[in-house]
Order: structure tokens, then sequence, then C-alpha cells
């Protein structure tokens, strides 16, 4: 008896073949319909793509990389994010007393000078 390899193995190689000898024969008969600028441009479409592929695989596996470290930092010191609390400007004296105590004039707390604007007209009439 002898050694026989698995099926899916001898089925997977048989695929391959066919696969193979499939992409030869449409490879024939697309240069031979084409015109040569066609040709030409599919063939720089194809390199083009082929030779992006690296550049692309580096990218990704950089981009993944800096995503699994950020993490790993961030599991590794637990520390929360810093809380910043903005505070609002003072008000003015006598706005947290209950109503009934305030003066009757609390609009003259709140009036501030009235600021004085400055214009420079650009482009004048000459």
């Amino acid at each position: 008896m002898e050694n026989r390899e698995p099926l899916g193995k001898r089925v997977g190689r048989f695929l391959a073949w066919m696969g193979g000898l499939f992409a030869i024969t449409m490879g024939v008969i697309v240069t031979q319909r084409l015109s040569e600028d066609a040709l030409a441009l599919m063939l720089g479409l194809v390199f083009g793509v082929g030779l992006m592929m690296p550049l692309l695989a580096l990218v990704i596996f950089v981009w993944r990389r800096e995503a699994a470290r950020g993490q790993a930092q961030r599991h590794t010191t637990g520390a929360q994010s810093p809380v910043v609390v903005v505070t609002p400007p003072a008000m003015p004296s006598g706005y947290n007393q209950p109503w009934s105590t305030l003066r009757q004039d609390t609009a003259s707390m709140w009036q501030m000078a009235p600021a004085k604007r400055d214009f420079t007209i650009v482009g004048g009439e000459e």
C-alpha cells in the first residue's frame, strides 16, 4: 500500500493548476484582442497596484502596531484622563441672596461702562 496524500491537498493542487491554466489562457486571449494602448494601460494598472501592495502592507502594519502600543499604554498606566473644570466668572455681590432681600435696582449691579470703539477705514476714497 503506497503513501497517498490527503484528498484536500490533492484537490487544492488541482484547483491551483486549473486556476493558473485559466489565467494563462485568459492572458493570451486578452492580449490578442486588445489594442496596444489598452494593453499598456492595463499592464500599467496591474504593475502599479502590485507595487503599491508592499507600501500598503507596511502602512497597515505600522498603524496596527501603534494602535496596540497605545492600547497597552492605556492598560498599564491605569490612570484616568484628567478632568478639567471651568468655573464661571464671579457673580456680583448679593446675587445668591434670597429674591425678597435683593435690592430693586439690581440692573445697576450689572451695568458696565460703554466700550469706546475705534474704527480704521481701509481703502478709503482718494
